[in-house]
């Protein structure tokens, strides 16, 4: 069922196409896939990137990584993952999401306890599960970040981040003092959150789009989202976590998905 067009890569193993932004696939459709008539999108989208434990699930992973593995080498780069979601999963609003891709990538590898060295910065059949999987919940914190980013510059400013306290609501997650939550959320300090940023602050106040609740990558409902920190990997954040003074958690699924 899943056939590649691909032909091995001679790019970095740790770059994307330079030309590629999310203009291409997701401009004037991040809206759209936050709202109740999206229902159709979310549930395509986890059906074509399996990673429960069923044996439908692992036989279609099977199939999917061999797919993905351009040169048979059985591990993934980067570049493998990115030019398999294009021309194997065939999904245009994810694949034109980098940020996703490469924060899903990151959180994946170096999850499984038995790679050898020349592993490390690929993706191995072990970790390809974890990393469908956060495909999933990180492309569904990207269009919460996308929705909020109403300039599309690849960071919220305070002034959209209080514009999009209606929308934060409506995702879990009711902020009572904007300034201070978002000063909470700029980690680095610089005037502006960062999608990863954005990311980690959404996750642990369990944001979470209401539209795909059906439609969850399974092993991932409870929240697995790796933390900010690419250089770790003691795996995931915990769980839960307790809201902010500044924000009062609302009824949003773990983990943003």
């Amino acid at each position: 069922p899943f056939r590649s067009t691909a032909t091995p890569t001679t790019k970095s193993s740790m770059s994307l196409d330079p030309e590629r932004n999310r203009a291409a696939g997701l401009q004037g459709q991040v809206e759209n896939l936050s709202k109740e008539n999206s229902a159709d999108f979310w549930a395509e989208l986890s059906a074509k990137l399996p990673s429960g434990k069923s044996e439908e699930d692992k036989k279609q992973r099977k199939q999917l990584f061999n797919a993905f593995d351009a040169n048979g080498n059985g591990c993934l780069s980067l570049a493998e993952v990115d030019k398999g979601i294009g021309t194997v999963i065939k999904n245009e609003a994810l694949f034109s999401a980098k940020r996703p891709i490469m924060r899903a990538f990151q959180a994946a590898k170096g999850l499984s306890q038995s790679k050898k060295p020349l592993d490390d910065d690929t993706i191995n059949r072990k970790e390809f599960q974890e990393l469908l999987g956060y495909l999933r919940q990180y492309f569904e914190l990207y269009v919460m970040f996308a929705v909020v980013d109403k300039s599309d510059d690849n960071k919220v400013s305070l002034e959209e981040f209080k514009e999009a306290l209606p929308r934060l609501k409506e995702w879990g997650v009711e902020v009572t003092d904007a300034e201070a939550t978002f000063k909470e959320m700029d980690v680095d300090g610089g005037g502006a959150a960062m999608f990863d940023e954005f990311a980690d602050w959404a996750y642990k106040n369990k944001l979470d789009l209401e539209v795909d609740d059906d439609n969850e990558a399974p092993k991932h409902r409870e929240g697995n989202l790796a933390s900010n920190n690419l250089g770790e990997k003691k795996g995931a954040l915990p769980a839960s976590q307790p809201s902010t003074a500044s924000s009062n958690g609302g009824g949003g699924g773990g983990g943003g998905g």
